[in-house]
């Protein structure tokens, strides 16, 4: 078995190959090639509207409530909750186009964890789950945000 070095590598060798095919998921924006999600290289000021800041305002709420409502579950029931939640949040911006970080985050979290499903819950939990939010959150706060009210 892997130690957790190897595990380590494992996940950020799937997660760059993944980044790099750009799968198709229900969830992900729809673009006319799997290439051309994150190619625009501008942002109008018109291409953000109220709903988008509104949504990526909620949805680092709601992941932020979610870490802290799972804390006593167990494992098994963590990955179901953080999984919905994270669904849950996507599918709500479904339809509008794919401007923020913390969008595109939950969409490869969710996508990476679907090669968790026969595995151990805590493995998708520890090692994809909670570090993919997690990342969300910061990137809505240190990236999205600033940008958003600027």
């Amino acid at each position: 078995m892997f130690n957790l070095v190897g595990k380590t590598l494992l996940l950020l060798v799937i997660a760059v190959i993944l980044s790099a095919i750009g799968t198709k998921n229900l969830y992900a924006q729809e673009a006319s090639s799997i290439f051309d999600e994150g190619v625009d290289t501008t942002i109008r000021a018109e291409d953000i509207g109220d709903d988008v800041r509104m949504w990526a305002q909620n949805t680092a709420l709601k992941l932020t409530k979610a870490l802290e409502d799972i804390k006593s579950l167990p494992m098994p029931q963590k990955q179901e909750a953080l999984v919905s939640v994270i669904k849950e949040s996507v599918t709500e911006a479904q339809g509008k186009r794919e401007l923020l970080l913390m969008r595109f985050m939950l969409n490869r979290t969710l996508t990476l964890s679907e090669f968790f499903n026969d595995q151990n819950p805590a493995l998708s939990v520890n090692y994809v789950l909670l570090p993919g939010i997690k990342k969300a959150i910061s990137l809505y706060e240190e990236a999205d945000l600033p940008y958003l009210e600027a």
